[in-house]
């Protein structure tokens, strides 16, 4: 016999009997309205009221499940008893009589096919009963006494949890057992089935598992198998038994019966079916399921049993494709239709045979969870056509050859299907794929029933072990069931909680991830105030507790640059006279791959050092010499160009960092430190101003078509809220826009995108701003940022052809030979018709592979440029799902510097799951083979590739990015989602393109359009901005304590103690969930940070110790720096002088716009006379 835990609702799972506590009066809770008032004409007997009578079956309604009341009000047992032990045995003894009575009743066969009679029972006593400060008690007094009783009587019974601390309790209990093996007993000797749990419990806490449900799972229920139902519609349209089962195939007895069915009432066959379906309880198994908490399923079964298991649990769920709510994160797909839309219902030969054109979107869905997560089939018996065919485009696209192979490794299986007969056959059928777990063996005697009473052991199990431990850890009724270990882990975290939640309410995405984690963890900021006795008004603390309401993203951030005196006047370049000023971005990326016109390398010049991750640009094809001209001179820091990169290459700078040539020593935070590395880097945006705008520029054009240059310099940590008011500055004078570029982590990105925020914000520094944006495009931008910080976004990249056709005519007038007039007509021609006649031409001159050619040349030149800089901040957005009709893989390379690598979908290997995923509906140039050359489109294409994007379309809100005249989603894919989904809007599309008739050709999209493709960088960026603002990743990073908000400051001390002292306590059964919070606000990267520190100070993030450059660039920079030491410097080298002395020689001038005493210093632009 055995104990099943559930969280759910008592009167509606599927068992012989169920309870009922009442007061003696037969008052029910509100908990279950339906049976709140008994039928009328039921008396309630006096020996009931009296208490002489404990256990009182009621009265139900005919084919419901029977009813127990039981008495525990404490309106007369306080009359009784009044010590909490004594109502608990008083319980106890009524629970035992409960069993007693309504095993007594039960007939000799259980229903719903069950094996053994199933009793269900809430956790009595523990609401209304009096013991409601006393559930650990009742939970370790209650879960023995219910398994001898289950033995005793020969009956299962489901303990019903009804909130969700109540189940993690139990759970809890359950895996502290002294003897665990003996509640699972059935279960113990088997090794698969520790084996699977084991693997599904990691899935389930990774957030990666995914339901499969088939009819096996309402079959515990009482609704009917698949022949059961055809035997019911035979009997209503008058066919024959014999006569239907003559027809070998489900599909085509259906065919039949729905053609019999229509021809008296179309509405007939979906009636009859939702009559046949229809059910007031669900199964112990949907109840289980429901329990585990996985983020979606998938099923193919029409009832509604499921979603009703999960509502019951207080977790609903979106059901696809009929409830397309971006706001439910939870989803249900019911892939061949639902009993609530008839119409929508796969039963015949002839749905089937549609559904490839009128669900492919379901499909897609299907294939997508099956590469990017691992699926637990239940019930389901592996034999639907649509399934197959889905698993053989799955196939075809995603799984190595090799995990066909028996022993094939298992991270390429799809996931775990559990059956309840073993099937040595079909296990080697899914060899590699699936693994398959049987419930028995073929040597026992086992029954159907004996089988699937075992399965709802193993997922019984399943949950008993991946429950979360920290749900119950601050609730007081828990408190007996923590060890040790937990009861001092909850001390320390109530203390430090209490401490943070004193200072009050406030907008900081902090608090409101704090508010979130004390929830977890059963309490609330109003029960830790009480509990300290602080009576100070807690107003407003419920609205942070679904992430922190954000006013504008941010809370007060005026101390970051509250030590900064008002600018001096800003002074102007010369030619920035009809310019506003530029804008300042922040990125997360690599400065080597960015597409832009200057960037500043950091290096030892004295030691000819540089860092390794940008050794391979000074030898990419091994070694050479590196030209350096252009050595600036009267400048206070040693800085050189180094030109003859290429004309369409960015300019590449080098400058010191070391500081020893001016005699700066110390750490790498100190005061001189800080002002010699702000003054090389306004040394170098000065310099790279005039090297492109001044009188005698050498590079006067932006690269790549932009309307302003764009000049990049990557930044460290410890110098973030020096280089923000710098770079302001900066793009202030010379009308230039600058890149800050963050490249070590993104908690350095956090950091710098919250310091740049506070100095926004500063009225001081208004007159440094580029013109903002309106209130409407923030309010929308605000939005969209919701839905990205929420994983609810699919970003979707439109490109037009124009990059690729200006590939194909460059190489059709080199190759062919083109006159004048045969290069204007070929110029006009749709791209796919270019590639047809550069083809046809290729082959007849004898060209061997000519469509490899196209491509190799396609491949080098889309990829000649760097990361453009709309496609960085694109890839810093972080969207977990991407769809992009680029050839080029751009995006990819931007979202690997940012360490957001994208796993390509179809993917090579299904190993690594939950990753963020790009479709790239056209394919790309490095994979030729799906690159549709000769027709631009879907037509041609992947049909798996675009049933997975039109599945991502239909489960998520679009963001949609076209930065020229290119269509926002495909035509082709917007079709597919309309066949499959109703919707009235798909998301956003933010354009650069003026066609004023954007609106009206895609009216699904509420398009933002900008005026160029420099103001959509602008608007993305502010996105960025809002997005980031809600990370908090850098609070507890000592080097990143400039970017924390006042409130974060005030709370710092806390946290960091709270951290400390977790660490302590790993044997915790509530750590994880501690440290998931901390990993959060930034601990994890702290301490490795810490492991990973260094003896040289770390300067711009880099170390002079990590690589050496090459003896050709040594030679170089000894050159560079005798030639500045040679030249009339205002700020003579010295190695003598001190770091005082030499701030002290610094010319005092502007700073970047804003100055700094005693901290920044400013230098005259290069070329200057001193």
């Amino acid at each position: 016999m055995h104990v099943f835990v559930i969280q759910s609702d008592v009167t509606k799972v599927a068992a012989s009997a169920f309870l009922l506590p009442t007061d003696f009066k037969l008052r029910i809770e509100p908990y279950w309205p339906e049976w709140t008032h008994p039928e009328s004409g039921f008396t309630v007997p006096d020996a009931y009221r009296s208490g002489d009578v404990r256990v009182l079956r009621g009265p139900a309604p005919q084919g419901r499940t029977p009813v127990y009341y039981v008495a525990v009000g404490t309106d007369r047992l306080s009359h009784m008893t009044d010590d909490a032990t004594g109502r608990l045995a008083y319980v106890l003894e009524s629970l035992g009589q409960f069993v007693a009575r309504a095993a007594a009743d039960l007939p000799a066969t259980p229903p719903h096919r069950r094996a053994k009679h199933l009793l269900a029972l809430p956790v009595v006593g523990t609401g209304k009963g009096g013991l409601s400060q006393s559930t650990g008690e009742v939970i370790g007094a209650l879960l023995p006494a219910l398994r001898a009783l289950a033995e005793l009587h020969g009956v299962d019974i489901v303990l019903v949890a009804h909130t969700r601390p109540m189940y993690a309790a139990i759970q809890a209990y359950r895996r502290r057992h002294p003897r665990p093996e003996s509640i699972w007993s059935e279960l113990a000797h088997k090794a698969q089935f520790r084996s699977a749990a084991s693997a599904l419990v990691a899935e389930i806490r990774a957030k990666r598992l995914v339901l499969f449900l088939g009819a096996g799972v309402s079959a515990g229920a009482g609704l009917p198998l698949w022949g059961d139902l055809l035997s019911e519609l035979a009997r209503v349209a008058g066919v024959e038994p014999d006569a239907l089962w003559s027809l070998s195939s489900f599909l085509d007895q259906a065919a039949v019966l729905e053609d019999r069915l229509n021809e008296t009432d179309p509405d007939a066959l979906g009636s009859i079916i939702a009559d046949q379906l229809a059910s007031h309880v669900f199964s112990l198994l949907h109840a289980l399921l429901a329990s585990l908490d996985t983020p979606a399923a998938v099923t193919t079964n029409y009832d509604t049993l499921y979603e009703d298991a999960r509502a019951a649990a207080s977790r609903p769920v979106a059901v696809l494709p009929n409830e397309l709510d971006p706001d439910k994160s939870e989803w249900l797909l019911k892939m061949h239709g639902c009993v609530t839309k008839p119409d929508s219902i796969v039963l015949s030969r002839e749905h089937y045979n549609a559904y490839a054109e009128s669900r492919s979107v379901l499909a897609g869905i299907l294939q997508t969870q099956l590469m990017t997560k691992r699926m637990l089939f239940v019930g389901f018996g592996l034999t639907d056509d649509n399934f197959h065919k889905i698993v053989s485009a799955v196939r075809a696209s995603c799984v190595n050859p090799s995990a066909r192979t028996p022993g094939a490794a298992s991270q390429a299986a799809f996931g775990i299907a559990s059956v309840l007969f073993d099937k040595p056959m079909l296990t080697e059928l899914w060899s590699g794929e699936l693994d398959i777990l049987p419930m028995v063996t073929q040597d026992t005697d086992a029954t159907l029933a004996d089988a699937a009473r075992m399965l709802e052991m193993f997922i019984d199990y399943v949950g008993a072990e991946a429950a979360t431990s920290g749900g119950y850890l601050l609730a007081d009724p828990f408190e007996c069931l923590l060890s040790q270990e937990d009861v001092k882990l909850a001390r320390h975290v109530r203390t430090h909680l209490t401490r943070i939640f004193a200072h009050g309410p406030s907008d900081d995405p902090t608090y409101g991830k704090l508010v979130a984690f004390a929830s977890q963890l059963g309490t609330s900021v109003d029960e830790l105030a009480s509990a300290s006795g602080d009576k100070r008004e807690k107003a407003g603390s419920s609205s942070g507790s679904s992430g922190g309401s954000r006013s504008n993203g941010n809370c007060d951030r005026s101390s970051v640059i509250a030590t900064v005196p008002p600018p001096a006047p800003l002074i102007r370049s010369p030619w920035t006279d009809n310019m506003s000023n530029g804008h300042v971005f922040v990125l997360h990326s690599d400065i080597m791959e960015l597409d832009c016109d200057s960037w500043l390398l950091p290096a030892w010049l004295s030691e000819m050092n540089t860092v390794m991750r940008w050794n391979k640009f000074w030898f990419p094809t091994g070694p050479r010499d590196i030209p350096i001209s252009h050595a600036r001179k009267n400048m206070s820091t040693p800085l050189v160009s180094l030109p003859g990169m290429g004309e369409e290459r960015p300019v590449p700078w080098a400058t010191d960092i070391s500081g020893k040539s001016f005699g700066i020593s110390g750490s790498a935070a100190s005061k001189a430190r800080i002002r010699y590395l702000k003054n090389s880097v306004i040394s170098f945006l000065d310099a790279a101003a005039e090297f492109h705008l001044g009188a005698d520029a050498e590079r006067p054009t932006p690269l790549q078509g932009r309307e302003r240059h764009l000049v990049a310099f990557p930044v460290s940590g410890n110098i973030l809220h020096a280089l923000v008011p710098a770079a302001f500055g900066a793009a202030a004078r010379h009308g230039i826009d600058v890149a800050i570029v963050c490249f070590e982590s993104p908690e350095m990105f956090a950091a710098a995108i919250a310091i740049r925020a506070a100095f926004v914000a500063d009225p001081r520094a208004q007159a440094l701003l580029d013109p903002p944006l309106s209130g409407d495009m923030k309010a929308r931008i605000e939005k969209l940022s919701a839905d990205i910080a929420a994983d609810r976004t699919v970003l979707v990249v439109a490109e037009a052809d124009s990059a690729p056709r200006a590939v194909i005519l460059d190489e059709a007038v080199a190759t062919l030979e083109l006159q004048t007039d045969e290069v204007a007509a070929f110029a006009s021609l749709p791209l796919t018709d270019q590639v047809r006649v550069l083809l046809s031409r290729l082959e007849a001159k004898g060209v061997t592979a000519p469509r490899k050619h196209i491509v190799k040349r396609l491949e080098t030149e889309l990829h000649r440029g760097g990361i453009p800089l709309l496609t960085a901040l694109v890839a810093n957005l972080g969207v977990r799902q991407v769809i992009s009709t680029e050839w080029h893989c751009m995006l990819e390379a931007a979202a690997r510097s940012a360490q957001r690598e994208l796993l390509h979908l179809p993917a090579r290997t299904t190993s690594r799951r939950g990753q963020r995923t790009i479709i790239k509906l056209f394919g790309d140039v490095r994979h030729s083979d799906n690159l549709p050359l000769e027709q631009r489109g879907l037509s041609r294409g992947d049909s798996t590739r675009m049933a997975m994007a039109s599945a991502t379309l239909a489960t998520s809100r679009v963001l949609a990015v076209s930065s020229g005249r290119a269509a926002a989603v495909p035509g082709e894919l917007m079709s597919a989602v309309k066949r499959s989904v109703q919707l009235q809007s798909f998301g956003t599309l933010i354009t650069s393109d003026p066609n004023p008739f954007l609106s009206e050709a895609w009216p699904e999209l509420d398009v933002i359009p900008v005026a160029s493709p420099r103001a959509l960088a602008i608007v993305f960026d502010e996105l960025l901005s809002c997005v980031e603002a809600r990370n908090t990743r850098h609070v507890l990073q000592h080097k990143f304590q400039e970017a924390r908000t006042e409130y974060q400051k005030l709370i710092a001390s806390d946290l960091a103690s709270l951290a400390n002292t977790t660490e302590k306590m790993r044997d915790s059964s509530a750590y994880y969930l501690v440290h998931e919070l901390l990993v959060d606000l930034g601990f994890a990267s702290a301490r490795a940070d810490i492991d990973a520190r260094r003896p040289r100070p770390r300067l711009f993030g880099c170390n002079a110790a990590d690589t050496t450059l090459h003896p050709s660039a040594r030679a170089a920079f000894s050159s560079a720096l005798q030639e500045i030491e040679s030249g009339a410097s205002p700020l003579k080298p010295s190695k003598s002088s001190s770091a005082k002395s030499s701030a002290k020689s610094a010319p005092a001038s502007m700073t970047g716009g804003l100055a700094q005493d005693n901290c920044i210093c400013s230098v005259r632009s290069a070329g200057a006379p001193a």
